[in-house]
This record gives structure tokens, sequence and C-alpha cells, in this order.
């Protein structure tokens, strides 16, 4: 269980909360405070407290990041994603995940029900030995066998034997 505010920080959150974006709310609260709270945990602690964003702010923020150029890029759950598109209803619409779009600038388009893993579990490693793409039933064999590790050559190996395993089970059905 996380740290618990203090009713200084959950008076602070009530004063500035409704009037910042999530991300100056959290830098500010951070530096305040001398905490490295995410701007994931402030928010639900804002819905929680029932404090909900001025509309103004929240279309400031829409509008900025509308505003991007495209082939830039957002961080977003853990995950990078790339401007691809400059539609005016898109907000993540116009993102795509940076692995699918390096994927596809390097060997095209990705099959229906495939998906890029990273060989090595971490998210922030584009390299082009640290991207895969599987079926996402592979996928799911992976992750209740919980065969996805640190080492792109284990998590490889993994994949290899999926794809044997079900390569094996197409033979068995003809």
């Amino acid at each position: 269980m996380g740290k618990r505010l203090t009713e200084e920080q959950r008076q602070w959150l009530r004063d500035n909360g409704a009037r910042l974006s999530r991300k100056e709310m959290t830098r500010q609260f951070n530096k305040l405070f001398n905490d490295n709270r995410t701007e994931g945990t402030l928010k639900t602690t804002c819905t929680r407290m029932g404090i909900i964003r001025d509309k103004a702010v929240v279309k400031e923020s829409q509008r900025r990041r509308a505003h991007k150029p495209l082939s830039s890029e957002l961080l977003h759950q853990g995950f990078t994603f790339v401007k691809v598109r400059n539609e005016p209803s898109g907000h993540l619409n116009n993102y795509e995940l940076k692995q699918r779009y390096i994927w596809k600038q390097r060997y095209g388009e990705i099959p229906d029900n495939h998906m890029i893993v990273f060989l090595n579990r971490d998210r922030a490693d584009f390299s082009q030995d640290n991207l895969y793409c599987i079926s996402k039933a592979w996928n799911a064999l992976m992750v209740r066998n919980n065969w996805y590790t640190d080492s792109r050559e284990h998590t490889l190996t993994a994949i290899k034997w999926c794809e044997l395993h079900f390569a094996r089970k197409e033979l068995e059905d003809i």
C-alpha cells in the first residue's frame, strides 16, 4: 500500500487539482512536497476526492496535444506512441504504438491477429533485434506459461517453441 497523503497535501490538491493539467499538478506536487508520486496516482486520488478538472484546462490540454507535429512521441501508460495522423477527432487515434510503427517501416504491414513484442521486456528498447512479430495465440501461451523474460535469447527460444507447437497442431488437424 502506498504512502497516505497528509491533510496539507489533500488541501493542496483541493485548491489546485481542478485548475492544473494532471502533468503540471504532479510536477508541482512532487516539487512542493519533495515526493515522487506518479501522474496516475494523483489522478486517481483526485477522482476519489471528487476533484474534477476545469473544462477550460481539459480543452487546453487537448488543444496542445492536437497541435503536436507528425512523428512526435507520446508516453502513455508505459508505452511510447508516435503521431502518424492529424485528424481533428483523433486524440490517441492519431497515434500508433512505436514498436508497431518501427516494424511497419522495416517489414511492412503486420498481419491481423499479430502483435509486436519486446524480447527483453524493455518497452524503451526499440532496437531491431529486440522487436519480434508473433501471433496473439502465441502471446497467450507465452503469458500463460510466464515465458517472457529479460533475456532476448530465452524469450526467442520460447517463441520458437510456440511456433513449433502450433505448426505441429496444424499438421495434426489435417
